[in-house]
């Protein structure tokens, strides 16, 4: 009668093996982190001890943000804010080590590279920016606000911050024009008040003093 039993242990060693190979799946290793998070995570360490005297200028490529530094500082700042209208021209994502705050006086500032890139995705800084750690955050744009922007506003506000916008080039602006521009950027960011947007021109000088007032 030896032979009734085989069908059960064959049964009990299917069930066996089903209960091995179908458990849960192996869960999938994380990517590791790139260079850009690697120095934004750096920039949180720098910048975790407060002081209302920091400033972030985020913005897209070419925007104006490291000529404004330039200018904001009277060529002060070290080190050098680098300028170039070209993609990158402040690049965070090739390696680790670099300087990400310079500083003039008692104020320091990063110079953030322009996101919306391939090597500078937005969603890199809208996670891993450390926008609680700055005193001040201008949010420089120039020509149409991109779905990029928009982001970026709404990480900054998620943080309880409300950005200076600072509309660069306005030299190419007549008052018709920066009225429209006005309401589109409030129309864009939602909750931004209309006095909480500056012109600012790094050809004439226009809005330098009042920006250099609101830091």
């Amino acid at each position: 009668m030896w032979w009734l039993a085989v069908p059960a242990i064959v049964g009990l060693g299917k069930l066996l093996y089903n209960t091995v190979t179908d458990g849960p799946p192996p869960q999938p290793t994380p990517p590791p982190d790139t260079t850009l998070i690697k120095n934004l995570r750096a920039l949180r360490e720098l910048t975790q001890k407060p002081d209302p005297r920091r400033v972030a200028f985020l913005g897209q490529p070419g925007a104006g943000k490291s000529t404004i530094v330039n200018k904001l500082s009277r060529g002060r700042a070290r080190p050098a804010p680098v300028i170039g209208a070209h993609t990158d021209a402040t690049n965070w994502a090739e390696r680790t080590g670099i300087d990400l705050l310079c500083q003039w006086g008692k104020r320091s500032a990063a110079d953030v590279p322009g996101y919306d890139t391939n090597s500078h995705p937005v969603s890199a800084f809208v996670l891993h920016f450390p926008f609680d750690n700055f005193g001040k955050i201008c949010l420089v744009v120039h020509g149409k606000i991109h779905g990029a922007d928009i982001k970026i506003y709404q990480a900054i506000r998620m943080h309880d911050v409300t950005p200076i916008v600072v509309r660069s080039h306005a030299e190419s602006l007549d008052e018709e024009q920066r009225k429209t521009t006005r309401m589109d950027l409030c129309h864009h960011f939602v909750g931004l008040a209309p006095s909480s947007i500056v012109f600012v021109s790094s050809r004439t000088g226009e809005g330098l003093d009042e920006l250099r007032l609101r830091l």
